[in-house]
């Protein structure tokens, strides 16, 4: 282990295996931080996420599985997610996952096996043998699902072998005994309540269809050739459940009808399957089987009309000569899926389900599907007419300026009832030209972020809101936008900007883009790009998401992490003044002039926040509080041509610590606002409003 405490990797390229299996140990985290390779940061992720499911493997087979589960939790998918920033998504990272979600259910399983266990023990000291053999039958499926489980685990450590040249012999080691003693303890629950059973079965020829079914007898006994006679009980003939009396020889007869066999099976299971309180075990034997398909008769009712989320409910049955099937149904309107149901054993089914928005309105026909080829019983449908109603809809609209001399459009799209509408795509207008479509979140909110030219100083800027609703059926809705742009307003390519570049629609989802899009090679891929945008940044991406994923930086980067406390005080003044006279060769006077009009600037951004916030429109007045106080503190010399996270970074020295406190949380809630799908709360918006002002109702304080 290196000085981390970590595991050594061999290897952790794409997919890479070093061939000659040697080892490397890990690099301290500052040391990568400062020296900048790519790989480095690969071999510490590596090193952690295999470190959590060894140590997991172990702590499960000493029975401790809330610490094995623990180390399983948040932890190991906050570094899976950054191995996946930085390596993209490779064998060596599916790996791990599916390695993880494994040894999770498996702990889950040996967890839930143990209590169960112990349950099945107090049974048997109390002498409640009909409660301990259901719990013993309990126990068998879990102990399946152990072994299931552990082999899967097993499989994936050897896997992860393969890809990083590391011996993962001691968990998976652990992981088998697990199983292994699971197992061994079953055993001995079998011999301890159970009596193993033997099934012997035959039919009356192969040929079987479902209106021609096979006759299937077959007798039952115990071990030792002990009848099971005179009694009721249950068999499963393929994926059919079926009842029998057993006469006193223990013999039986049953009459089986295929359903969801496959048409070119060649031969059936009948299984035995004992009550839960009974001492018998399970026991099954085949029979040869020649399948021929029917297609049978479905009927459909349904609702006669209904609306976009209300509940649609479909019955009928399905047949074939007389006799229900109980088959599988798919209920569509149109094309499109809406529910799904098995019919009972006598053919009927009934399903309910929400109208989606996606099935556009007018008289639609409802089919019900038998939604199988190739099968005992084939595909057939029966229809029914329904007539969809439109819904009416609501749209919101709201603008504000931010930081980065652009205008944000936000806003909500719900139902008539104030019902969210997600994942629908809404367009933004100006002057009648769409200049950008966006799609509504989970709480049907949207935001847009619209490029305004210098030329725009002073002037209104007006912007429509439009949601169509085509192929829905959902009502089209409008809504309009205005904000009042400032006489010096900078322009969309002021400030040194890239003039449209990744920067100017914000770094944060650009990056996102980049990294979930599938192309590329991960952080190469954001680099080359970055290099084209701007050359002078490359390096610096490198070191802002690359190395500062093994410290704080990485949860800045990708919002995945607290970006600090609250403080309480309001903005104020950096340490070092702007020079009285500029460089361009300003008097006191004019300075003292652009001040005064800054100020005012300032005060009505933040009278322009006060009021959306107080309508509810938390995102845009958290926007516009952003632009008042980056608009402050640039007056005082900062840099306007930054990233929100690179202006509070060259701010925040030049602040004492409870200011600087109140400038990192507002930069935290302007990225959720302008970035995220989860919009900031109006109370978290309301208290940093009252901790931007400090308190006056003006603006940031003042010098």
């Amino acid at each position: 282990a290196g000085p981390d405490g970590g595991r050594a990797v061999a290897a952790v390229g794409a997919d890479a295996v070093q061939q000659n299996n040697s080892t490397v140990r890990h690099r301290d985290p500052n040391e990568v931080r400062e020296e900048g390779s790519v790989e480095d940061v690969r071999w510490w992720l590596v090193g952690r996420l295999t470190d959590r499911l060894d140590e997991g493997a172990v702590q499960l087979s000493e029975g401790q599985a809330e610490q094995a589960r623990r180390l399983l939790g948040d932890e190991y998918s906050e570094r899976l997610d950054q191995l996946v920033d930085v390596a993209g998504e490779t064998e060596t990272t599916r790996t791990l996952r599916e390695t993880r979600e494994n040894q999770r259910e498996t702990t889950d399983a040996v967890e839930e096996y143990r209590e169960t266990y112990e349950e099945y023990r107090e049974a048997r000291r109390n002498g409640n043998n009909e409660r301990a053999r259901e719990l013993g039958r309990d126990l068998e499926r879990q102990s399946r699902r152990v072994n299931e489980n552990a082999g899967e685990t097993a499989e994936g450590y050897d896997e992860l072998g393969n890809q990083t040249g590391e011996d993962f012999t001691e968990p998976r080691v652990a992981i088998e005994n697990v199983s292994e003693n699971v197992s061994e303890t079953q055993e001995e629950v079998r011999e301890e309540i159970f009596t193993e059973t033997n099934l012997t079965a035959s039919a009356d020829g192969q040929r079987v269809s479902f209106v021609d079914p096979l006759a299937i007898s077959g007798t039952l006994t115990t071990e030792n050739g002990t009848a099971v006679g005179t009694e009721t009980i249950e068999l499963r003939v393929g994926n059919r459940t079926l009842v029998a009396d057993t006469d006193a020889d223990g013999d039986f007869t049953v009459e089986y009808r295929p359903v969801t066999i496959p048409a070119n099976a060649t031969e059936v299971t009948v299984e035995y399957l004992p009550s839960g309180g009974s001492e018998y075990l399970n026991s099954s034997a085949n029979v040869s089987v020649d399948v021929e398909t029917v297609e049978p008769n479905v009927t459909a009712a349904a609702t006669d009309r209904v609306a976009y989320n209300e509940t649609l409910t479909v019955a009928g049955r399905v047949s074939a000569d007389g006799v229900g099937a109980p088959a599988p149904v798919a209920v569509y309107v149109g094309d499109r899926r809406v529910g799904t149901t098995t019919a009972a054993g006598n053919g009927s089914y009934e399903t309910r389900a929400r109208l989606p928005a996606d099935v556009p309105d007018g008289e639609r026909t409802v089919r019900a599907v038998v939604d199988q080829e190739g099968r005992g019983i084939e595909r057939a449908n029966g229809t029914a007419a329904l007539t969809v109603e439109e819904t009416t809809t609501g749209l919101t609209a709201d603008a504000g300026t931010d930081g980065n001399a652009t205008v944000r459009v936000t806003g909500r799209l719900t139902t008539a009832d104030g019902d969210a509408l997600a994942g629908r795509t809404v367009r933004i207008e100006r002057g009648g030209r769409a200049v950008e479509s966006v799609t509504t979140n989970a709480s049907g909110r949207y935001a847009a972020t619209l490029s305004v030219p210098e030329d725009a100083a002073g002037e209104t800027v007006a912007a429509a809101v439009v949601f169509e609703g085509r192929g829905t059926n959902l009502e089209r809705s409008s809504a309009r936008a205005t904000v009042p742009l400032p006489d010096d307003w900078a322009g969309a390519n002021a400030g040194g900007g890239s003039g449209g570049g990744p920067l100017e629609v914000g770094l944060l989802e650009w990056i996102s883009g980049v990294l979930s899009s599938g192309g590329g090679d991960g952080v190469g891929a954001v680099v080359r790009i970055f290099a084209l945008a701007n050359p002078l940044l490359a390096g610096a991406f490198v070191l802002g998401v690359v190395l500062l994923a093994l410290a704080g930086g990485y949860a800045v980067l990708t919002g995945r992490g607290p970006f600090g406390s609250d403080g309480d005080e309001g903005i104020e003044g950096v340490a070092s003044e702007r020079p009285a006279g500029g460089a361009d060769g300003d008097t006191d006077a004019d300075a003292a002039e652009s001040s005064a009009r800054s100020r005012e600037v300032v005060a009505a951004l933040l009278e322009r926040a006060r009021e959306q916030v107080a309508g509810g429109a938390a995102d845009a007045g958290v926007i516009t509080a952003y632009a008042a106080t980056r608009r402050r503190l640039a007056d005082r010399g900062s840099d306007e041509g930054r990233t929100h996270w690179e202006f509070y970074r060259r701010n925040r020295d030049a602040l004492d610590e409870e200011t600087a406190s109140v400038l990192r949380d507002l930069t935290e809630a302007y990225e959720r606002a302008a970035f995220a799908p989860d919009s900031v709360s109006v109370d978290r918006a309301r208290d940093l409003l009252a901790r931007v002002s400090g308190g006056d109702q003006e603006g940031p304080a003042a010098d």
